[in-house]
């Protein structure tokens, strides 16, 4: 929303639009040596203009039931996995070295990272791989069993015989459930002698489990830190602005979650500060909510299993020190928020993840058009020629506007040659040409206001701005009674301004 205010309220002044029309029926003076020039009109609603909006624009524009308009920026949309999230979890299955199996029975470490004790997990991939080694001429019958490796309620196991030489064998994974028991998984096995009937030790017995990766897991996985990504958030409201404050009534910055973790999980905000067109330093965002952290919902066992909860928090004047800052003319919101699970360390809440999990965390800055200026200024150029004028005596500019809207605005322009050197004004000094329409207590408009404003030039300073190539105008803005009002800008209002000229010769 490039320049939004700026080009509704006033640059429409002077650019065509065209939908030119007279701003009277014109007639020649008896010496035919007078004219009436239109310049041009300029008549739409907000409603209009908002329609009419470059799409690829980054400002989303809302209107409330009652009219009131909203802008909304937002900042970019983070998401993590439950790879990113869990990667501790996953780097630990997948890098499990081959071990010897020195004993019939053993426990295998199933490592939980970061006080992750994990009831049990479902594998969508995965093999384990046994090399056995006979180097005696006799022959075992081997038996061996995964007592926490299930599926179909039985655990993994196989028999097979050993004779002399090697065996190897490998098991896919997938669809298997592993239950660890104090972070372990029991591996037993037993060889017996076929020539002696003594149970014996295989002589060489390696193992590894590979390429694992779940569907599905339910445990306590720990106090663990996710970071974020810091972002920024421009705020082009103010792009023009060279002078003076606005207060918005009801500024917002809202965090937005979605989450089909189910973990608990709790904001961790580094920082959110503000950056104002009137101080080079930013300014701390400050509430109890930063300090303390903000709960994101989660989906709940049983029942909520596979499903996204949304959640959102607000930040507005009555919960921190927002509309300060935001009034204060923000230019950028700077913003950093980490993710922070299990916050209060209770080990009795069971939680799960699915390969599927995922979270994303969006920050958005409101700014609703309702609030109050008393000399919030922009500036803007205007190309301008005037060089086909020959021989005129002097002109007279007259504005006529007509305004729904409870905001003034004062004007004043320069005319400007290619050097740059300023020729003349418009004005003798800052003019208001558009008188603010009177509100009501609730800040809504109850009439509009018309003014008409006359700008003469004489020879001496037409002569002067025949070379400028452009106008450079400087407003600025105020609300109903003297800026001490706050106002409603709705999406019906209306304004109307028509130029013209009268030339003589």
């Amino acid at each position: 929303m490039k320049k939004l205010m700026f080009a509704f309220l006033f640059g429409s002044l002077f650019i065509a639009c065209n939908k030119f029309e007279e701003i009277e029926t014109l007639q020649n003076d008896e010496t035919g040596a007078e004219f009436a020039v239109p310049i041009g009109k300029a008549e739409f609603n907000l409603q209009e203009l908002l329609d009419n909006l470059d799409a690829s624009d980054s400002t989303n524009i809302f209107v409330d039931p009652d009219g009131t308009i909203r802008l909304k920026y937002r900042g970019r949309l983070a998401i993590k996995t439950a790879f990113d999230v869990f990667e501790s979890v996953q780097r630990t299955l997948t890098s499990i070295p081959v071990f010897p199996v020195l004993d019939s029975v053993m426990a295998l470490p199933f490592g939980a990272p970061d006080s992750i004790d994990i009831d049990f997990m479902n594998l969508k991939k995965g093999r384990m791989i046994i090399n056995l080694g006979n180097a005696s001429l006799d022959v075992f019958r081997v038996n061996y069993e995964f007592r926490n490796v299930i599926k179909d309620g039985a655990p993994l196991h196989d028999t097979f015989l050993l004779g002399p030489g090697s065996f190897t064998d490998t098991v896919d994974l997938n669809g298997y459930q592993l239950v660890p028991e104090n972070d372990s998984i029991y591996f037993e096995y037993t060889a017996v002698s076929l020539v002696s009937g003594n149970r014996v030790l295989v002589p060489l017995f390696l193992m590894s489990i590979q390429d694992i990766e779940f569907s599905y897991m339910e445990g306590y996985f720990g106090q663990i830190v996710h970071e974020g990504d810091p972002d920024t958030i421009k705020i082009d409201f103010f792009e023009n602005w060279t002078r003076g404050d606005v207060y918005f009534e009801d500024p917002t910055i809202t965090i937005m979650v979605n989450n089909s973790f189910g973990v608990p999980t709790q904001s961790l905000i580094n920082y959110f500060k503000v950056k104002t067109v009137k101080d080079p330093d930013p300014v701390d965002l400050m509430s109890q909510y930063i300090t303390d952290g903000v709960d994101f919902g989660y989906p709940r066992l049983p029942d909520q299993v596979g499903q996204t909860i949304s959640s959102h928090f607000v930040f507005d004047k009555s919960n921190s020190n927002i509309d300060k800052i935001l009034g204060a003319g923000p230019q950028f919101i700077y913003y950093d928020v980490d993710a922070i699970t299990n916050p209060d360390r209770n080990q009795a809440v069971r939680g799960f993840i699915t390969d599927q999990s995922q979270y994303d965390v969006q920050v958005e800055a409101e700014l609703p058009l309702y609030g109050r200026t008393n000399g919030y200024a922009v500036e803007d150029t205007i190309d301008w020629n005037f060089s086909d004028f020959e021989d005129v005596k002097s002109v007279e500019f007259k504005i006529i506007s007509e305004n729904e809207l409870g905001v003034g605005i004062a004007l004043q322009g320069y005319f400007v040659d290619e050097a740059g050197v300023v020729l003349d004004s418009l004005f003798e000094s800052q003019k208001f040409i558009v008188d603010a329409a009177p509100v009501d207590d609730s800040g809504n408009v109850i009439s509009k206001t018309k003014k008409i404003t006359f700008a003469p030039f004489a020879a001496d300073r037409l002569e002067k701005i025949k070379a400028a190539q452009y106008i450079l105008l400087n407003a600025f803005f105020v609300t109903s009674n003297n800026g001490d009002t706050s106002v409603r800008v709705l999406n019906t209002q209306k304004f109307e301004v028509r130029m013209g000229m009268k030339v003589a010769y």
